[in-house]
């Protein structure tokens, strides 16, 4: 097996096989260095660190030519604390009785409660992650222009470079049984490369673009059972390839004036797909075709998304009074288009599966993403010629609508105030550049109550007895194992924090 095979492989069975959440890096809400963390991401109009190559790569022609190491932490404290379920909402022992396992059609059958892999429980996020950041910017002698690179990989964090998936509504009862944050605090550990470059066209305009670079890949495996009653057994084959995604950024910055500038940015909506398929055989098993023998081939397809990050416009003011910078951003933020870990949109996640059982249809439309306008503000004040302070506040609205039928996508609005400082100084006869920053983020305190009349009934009224045709008198009313039924409550906390050195070149 080559490396390049070898890497593929790994990939599909790391980001396969993990079992919950999927989600953006932590980077796209706390800065992609630590200076610009320590604003709050508000350097739109005014950054002079290599993390502007995603908040606004035009101001990369103001970030010294230097090779950049970085250390960043987050510290959450986050929680979702479920409703104690009512009497007779659990799914009892009796449903293997029932005519659910002979009913054509029905895709969907649910396990007994107590038969659940996994108890019922809250969620806690508490767990300590890092990542440790590379990079470097240089003109290559080019005047008026300066490229730069930085790379964010996973440190620690438990599962080290990991991605996750999960299922936001009821069946999720059959693996973690757990609710998930959708946006913040629950991030996945995987590497995140930036490249990118600005240019100065006149004194007063300098552009410029960068790419978020991530990997995509599709399997396709072809499975060969030859005795249906020995599945511990089949014969296999797969056929992978890898590929390249981007996620482009342009952004443009524009002097007013000598006091005043403005700073605009579009950054394209980005997201890791992995398609995967199995075309799976069984001996004996023939397609229903008169003129010829062919064997039944069952074909699945399984895509899997995570990392979603939506389409953002951004535009900034910015201001220089003496030693003070100070600016505003406002970020649009296109949540409409968002899909969860299966590429399904909310919307459709929201409504009643396809059963010869149900009847009911839902208007899925309130549950459709919104989109957003996220705000940031930073300012810096130079101390002395070698030490300047920042602070930053920024606010994230929430895109998620009341979660009152079937799905559970938990958020809720984010808050954060963040500081930090930079020092440059000279030894072993180089200039350096060190940094560190710190953050406190708040995710507001959110209470969801479901509307048992849309969600799904996992053991239908019209059960019947499979022997006897009998009514069964357990299937009436609601029966569910969705983990977010009754209704549940989010909140926390978390910290954010960093270090980071430069050697100037």
């Amino acid at each position: 097996m080559t490396p390049r095979n070898r890497a593929l492989v790994f990939a599909l069975f790391a980001f396969a096989a993990a079992p919950r959440a999927a989600h953006a890096s932590s980077f796209d809400t706390l800065g992609f260095d630590v200076e610009s963390a320590s604003r709050a991401g508000a350097t739109v109009a005014f950054g002079r660190s290599i993390g502007v190559v995603n908040q606004n790569p035009a101001l990369l022609v103001d970030v010294p030519e230097e090779l950049y190491a970085g250390l960043s932490f987050t510290a959450p404290a986050l929680h979702i604390r479920g409703m104690a379920k009512p009497n007779g909402t659990d799914v009892p022992m009796s449903i293997y009785d029932s005519n659910l396992g002979s009913t054509p059609g029905l895709q969907d059958r649910a396990l007994p409660t107590l038969e659940l892999p996994v108890k019922r429980g809250d969620t806690a996020i508490n767990s300590l992650e890092s990542s440790l950041a590379l990079g470097f910017a240089s003109s290559f002698g080019v005047p008026k222009l300066r490229v730069a690179a930085l790379a964010q990989l996973p440190f620690t964090g438990g599962d080290g470079s990991s991605a996750t998936t999960h299922y936001d509504d009821e069946r999720e009862a059959n693996f973690s049984n757990r609710l998930s944050f959708t946006r913040f605090g629950q991030w996945d550990h995987v590497a995140t490369a930036m490249v990118g470059a600005g240019y100065e066209l006149t004194p007063r305009v300098t552009v410029g673009a960068s790419f978020r670079i991530a990997a995509t890949a599709v399997a396709r495996f072809a499975i060969y059972v030859p005795d249906a009653g020995v599945q511990s057994y089949t014969q296999n084959t797969m056929n992978t390839h890898i590929g390249l995604a981007v996620r482009p950024v342009t952004g443009v910055r524009l002097r007013a004036s000598k006091n005043t500038v403005f700073g605009f940015v579009w950054r394209d909506e980005s997201y890791f797909q992995i398609d995967g398929a199995s075309d799976v055989t069984l001996w004996n098993d023939h397609a229903p075709i008169p003129d010829r023998s062919v064997l039944h081939k069952a074909s699945q397809v399984l895509p899997v998304v995570f990392g979603y990050v939506p389409m953002e416009v951004a535009g900034a003011l910015g201001t220089r009074q003496g030693k003070l910078t100070a600016e505003i951003v406002g970020t649009w933020q296109r949540w409409s288009h968002y899909v969860d870990g299966h590429g399904v949109t909310p919307e459709a996640g929201a409504a009643l599966p396809p059963s010869p059982f149900e009847t009911r249809s839902i208007d899925t439309s309130r549950y459709a993403f919104h989109n957003t306008i996220a705000l940031q503000a930073g300012a810096s004040y130079q101390v002395s010629p070698a030490v300047e302070a920042s602070v930053g506040a920024a606010y994230y609205p929430s895109p998620v609508p009341a979660q009152t039928g079937r799905t559970s996508f938990v958020d809720s609005a984010v808050v954060g105030v963040t500081s930090g400082q930079r020092y440059e100084f000279r030894a072993f006869e180089q200039k350096w550049i060190a940094a560190i920053g710190a953050g406190l983020w708040r995710m507001t305190t959110r209470t969801t109550h479901k509307d048992p009349a849309l969600m799904v009934d996992e053991f239908p009224d019209a059960s019947r007895q499979l022997q006897s045709n009998r009514p069964m008198p357990e299937a009436t009313g609601l029966q569910t194992n969705n983990p977010g039924f009754p209704g549940y409550t989010s909140s926390g906390w978390q910290l954010s924090g960093g270090v980071s050195l430069s050697r100037l070149f």
